[in-house]
């Protein structure tokens, strides 16, 4: 036997592994920046195809508008600040004649025949506003509304211009069926109330990042697709960094359903209660399809990170019962 090749050749091996090693120094490197990288475009494409969904594309936002005036809290807020115009913009002196009896409120203040009257036209307006006709007109008011911004956006107008007024002049007009029927016709509200306009600074913001987001919603799908390609292709052996990306993708899904879900309550701080509340509604019910998507990918990224665990345990045992 010649000693001398033997030692040779296990001179030469672990020089061999060790250049090996340092050769994929390198891809390895690079492949956990591109995973990195990947991740975050990953992110940022849950949350613009979510805007898409919920924001852009009517039906859904038509959708998660009616899910959103549903909500005791928004009603109670609606309710509220109509019930205010009302009082506000009209005299309670002339309304109290035909709702309440004179000995009731005869020889007291004005602001103790608001404090009599504060509740009637509170109950009347809530009435309405959880009725199926409040939210038939609601649904078309924000379908009209919708269709104005998106024009406009697509426009070159200067200003954007939205009108809610028809909602609240919708709501006067269905308290005919309630306690307020006799005093319906002399209900005065301000002709401006309901109605939102952006100034042009605001509209040209608005209106850039509309326009950058439809193209950069294609720009991020094959950024995102190129860099988990680049981050699989340049690692030296394709299935870690796959499992890598699994992982993060379930880490991250996590973190941002954590934030979706306790980060509103803590960061909208406000001495109006009933606004906190319909805020608090409204962001949950729309974050509500958001946090659904988290949980699927999570899920989905999950199983694919289980399955080849799961299957090589499932041949393993196969084997084994073969063999006996």
């Amino acid at each position: 036997m010649d000693l001398t090749n033997i030692d040779k050749k296990d001179q030469v091996e672990p020089e061999t592994k060790t250049k090996h090693h340092l050769d994929h120094k390198p891809r390895r490197f690079f492949s956990f920046v591109f995973g990195v990288i990947s991740l975050v475009l990953i992110t940022l494409l849950i949350i613009t195809v979510w805007l898409n969904r919920t924001l852009i594309n009517q039906d859904n936002y038509i959708k998660a508008m009616s899910s959103v005036v549903s909500q005791p809290a928004v009603q109670n807020f609606i309710s509220t600040k109509v019930a205010n115009q009302i009082l506000d913009h009209n005299q309670a002196s002339q309304i109290v004649t035909k709702l309440l009896p004179s000995s009731i409120y005869a020889g007291h203040t004005n602001s103790y025949i608001e404090g009599l009257l504060n509740p009637i036209v509170y109950d009347s307006v809530s009435k309405v506003v959880s009725s199926s006709q409040f939210l038939f007109l609601w649904v078309n008011t924000n379908r009209a509304v919708h269709q104005t911004l998106i024009s406009q956006l697509n426009g070159q107008t200067s200003q954007i211009k939205l009108g809610f007024h028809s909602a609240i002049t919708g709501v006067i007009s269905q308290l005919k069926s309630t306690q307020l029927s006799p005093v319906v016709s002399q209900i005065n509200i301000s002709k401006s109330i309901g109605d939102v306009s952006l100034n042009k600074a605001s509209t040209s913001r608005l209106r850039h990042f509309y326009k950058l987001f439809q193209v950069g919603t294609l720009g991020l799908i094959l950024a995102t697709a190129v860099s988990v390609l680049l981050t699989v292709f340049i690692a030296p052996h394709w299935l870690l960094p796959i499992k890598r990306l699994l992982l993060g993708l379930i880490i991250i899904c996590v973190i941002l359903f954590g934030v979706i879900e306790f980060i509103p309550g803590l960061a909208i701080n406000m001495s109006d209660t009933t606004q906190r509340n319909a805020i608090l509604a409204i962001v949950s019910t729309l974050l509500r399809s958001l946090k659904i998507s988290l949980i699927v990918v999570a899920v989905l990224a999950l199983l694919c990170l289980l399955w080849p665990i799961v299957y090589a345990r499932f041949n393993k045992n196969k084997s084994l019962k073969n063999v006996n």
